[in-house]
């Protein structure tokens, strides 16, 4: 999801990109595990997301470890969200000084989508496609191939 943000005293508004798991239902939630992708390839954590949507030169490259405006969890799985609540997996917020890592990121968050699997406190398990409106029942929450980490490889 991407949004933007009033800056004080600016002429414009900061761009954000946000990433939110969010409890619509009655009870709390126990999140099992989150898969994170782009353009259909499951990325284990951001810096696998940042290299595949964001890195086609060297200064990105570079500017990768740049983390400025980054808010990030370091692992959701296990985590409880209580009805009504939401959960951030990260948010990145636009910096003042020029980012191309950012710009190309947030150009491409048509490719990311991602998907989670939780349970409630009976044990009922759904998983909830980014882009779905209505969780799908499971028998249980097994894990994907490449569960998602909102870190960085070197954190």
């Amino acid at each position: 999801m991407t949004g933007t943000e009033e800056l004080p005293g600016a002429d414009r508004k900061r761009r954000v990109g946000d990433y939110l798991l969010v409890n619509n239902g009655i009870g709390p939630a126990r999140i099992e595990w989150v898969e994170f992708r782009f353009k259909n390839k499951p990325v284990a954590d951001l810096s696998e997301l940042l290299e595949a949507c964001c890195s086609a030169t060297q200064e990105e490259k570079e500017s990768l470890h740049q983390r400025a405006g980054f808010d990030r969890r370091v692992n959701v799985e296990g985590n409880l969200i209580r009805a009504g609540a939401m959960k951030s997996l990260f948010t990145w917020k636009e910096q003042t000084k020029p980012n191309p890592v950012f710009d190309a990121l947030h150009r491409q968050m048509k490719y990311v989508d991602f998907k989670a699997c939780y349970c409630s406190v009976f044990d009922e398990c759904y998983v909830q496609e980014y882009s779905e409106t209505k969780p799908v029942p499971v028998k249980e929450c097994t894990a994907p191939k490449v569960p998602f980490r909102p870190r960085f490889r070197d954190d």
